[in-house]
């Protein structure tokens, strides 16, 4: 499954980098500041994938989006997205995306 997503988000960077930057980043980033779990846990794992995707075009992202993107720790700390039940899935996405970034 995420092989798939992967491709789906690199595909969509190299054809659309301008609409992916500019419009679902800033929207996939601001998924992570939810209360919902499922949420901000798909959020991490699009969020990886999109930075992977956008490499090349990193001049189209926006300042505030660097800033969101290199704050996602401390983001997902103050939610507390590292304890309870759902502690290691947030654990390994957030493996994930440092990899991926």
């Amino acid at each position: 499954k995420q092989w798939y997503q992967r491709r789906v988000a690199i595909t969509a960077g190299e054809v659309m980098p301008d609409y992916i930057s500019s419009e679902i980043l800033p929207f996939i980033l601001n998924s992570l500041e939810t209360g919902d779990f499922n949420c901000r846990h798909g959020a991490l794992h699009a969020a990886s994938n999109i930075c992977l995707a956008l490499t090349n075009t990193l001049h189209l992202v926006s300042s505030q989006c660097v800033e969101k993107i290199n704050n996602v720790l401390s983001v997902l700390e103050s939610r507390d997205s590292f304890r309870g039940s759902g502690g290691d899935e947030m654990r390994g996405a957030l493996c994930f995306y440092i990899e991926r970034i």
